[in-house]
């Protein structure tokens, strides 16, 4: 399904260095469906490793004061005959509205460094030896996916990109300062994972009723749960970026790799006649 470009927009990066770069790390696999394919793939974000992603802000003050309530000295006596549970219903609302955002959003992730320098732990954390990271100038990226647009496999309502706020979920005070509305929680994270840098390209679908899984006599339930999965349950869906060959993109060979691996992948490279410039890596490691 073709997007119209109208739907795509870029928000919040009025700080970020037009010369800076966004850098994606990743592992022989990945790298090769992005040139063979032309495409990144999205995914949802109940299938992060983070529970709290999209999680809004509101969410966190509400949780906190249950947090202060449960610990308040006056409920000590009911503990031994009873377990007293705070706003339970406020608490339903918080999971079930996470439950939302978390379903019909779905991310992929960059890291962006203003300098164009590379990160040591985003190679340890999201590749292995032999492999690369893909790098763009980020004023090229903006410009191209603007101009040229987008291909899904899925309906998206629409395409937003956006770096990453890091907010300690701890403090009330910090928390409180902050204006967002419910759409721009995606694009908020706990400072623990400040070390990301993270920018996202967010896709949200338009909500639609899940209907729960049920089977029927005479069809394998095996089958069934495939049909429901591919309609209900995808973990994320493909991303292609259109004029593909035209953005400047850079590749940068792992610290690591070995000269056969990095004459493998030029060779893969020039297969599949990707203009991208390849790069050794800066950098020197045991």
């Amino acid at each position: 399904m073709i997007e119209n470009e109208s739907k795509i927009k870029f928000i919040n990066d009025d700080h970020l260095e037009l010369e800076g770069y966004l850098w994606r790390y990743v592992d022989f696999h990945k790298f090769f469906s992005f040139i063979r394919n032309h495409r990144l793939f999205l995914t949802r974000l109940d299938k992060f490793e983070d529970k709290r992603e999209g999680i809004h802000l509101s969410h966190l003050q509400l949780e906190m004061i249950k947090r202060g309530l449960d610990r308040d000295p006056i409920f000590d006596q009911f503990q031994g005959i009873m377990t007293v549970d705070n706003l339970p219903s406020v608490m339903n609302q918080i999971d079930d509205e996470l439950k939302e955002i978390q379903r019909f959003n779905f991310a992929n992730c960059w890291f962006y460094d203003e300098k164009g320098l590379e990160s040591v732990a985003m190679w340890n954390l999201y590749s292995k030896p032999n492999s690369v990271a893909i790098r763009i100038r980020y004023k090229d990226f903006k410009e191209k996916l603007l101009s040229s647009g987008i291909d899904t496999d899925r309906g998206i309502k629409k395409l937003t990109l956006s770096p990453v706020k890091y907010v300690d979920f701890q403090s009330f005070k910090e928390i409180s300062q902050i204006s967002t509305d419910i759409h721009s929680s995606v694009f908020i994270k706990d400072s623990s994972f400040s070390h990301e840098n993270e920018f996202r390209i967010v896709a949200e679908q338009e909500k639609f009723e899940i209907k729960k899984r049920e089977y029927k006599e005479g069809i394998s339930r095996q089958h069934q749960d495939k049909l429901y999965d591919s309609v209900y349950e995808y973990p994320g869906f493909n991303m292609t970026l259109k004029d593909f060959l035209n953005y400047k993109f850079e590749i940068v060979f792992h610290p690591k790799s070995e000269k056969w691996a990095i004459e493998d992948l030029m060779k893969l490279v020039e297969k599949y006649e990707i203009p991208f410039k390849m790069i050794e890596s800066n950098l020197k490691l045991r």
